[in-house]
């Protein structure tokens, strides 16, 4: 009797944490999401563009993209690849295309590609950079 009731305890608390590393898991990817539409709105701004490159000494020389790839783990909802049209069209012009694509490796958030520069919002990518300053 008291290992049936053990398991299903184990079983209760297995399901409860999984809800709960999903739930952060989705609210990480939002907020990776919104840094992205964010950096997009500051796309030109040399501090910013230096910042995201990791470059101290840099001259910005942003040319106008024709493409714009933006890479996420998932579909993007409608909403947020509005958002991301809309501030791109703001920054490049209405000349710009985009191209949405799919890679479940990267885990949440998502991968802006707008010429040569690359914006890694990425969990993959933060996952990486936490434990490379652990070790």
């Amino acid at each position: 009797m008291l290992i049936p009731t053990l398991l299903k305890i184990f079983a209760a608390q297995v399901v409860l944490i999984a809800l709960i590393v999903f739930g952060l898991k989705k609210l990480l990817d939002k907020i990776l999401i919104d840094v992205a539409i964010d950096d997009i709105k500051y796309w030109q701004s040399k501090e910013k563009l230096a910042a995201k490159i990791a470059l101290d000494e840099y001259e910005p020389t942003v040319s106008t993209p024709d493409e714009i790839i933006i890479v996420s783990h998932k579909p993007l909802k409608p909403r947020v690849q509005h958002l991301i049209r809309k501030e791109a069209i703001k920054q490049f012009g209405e000349e710009i295309t985009f191209d949405f694509r799919i890679n479940k490796v990267i885990l949440g958030g998502v991968i802006i590609q707008a010429g040569s520069v690359i914006l890694d919002h990425s969990l993959k990518e933060r996952l990486s950079r936490a434990f490379a300053r652990k070790s």
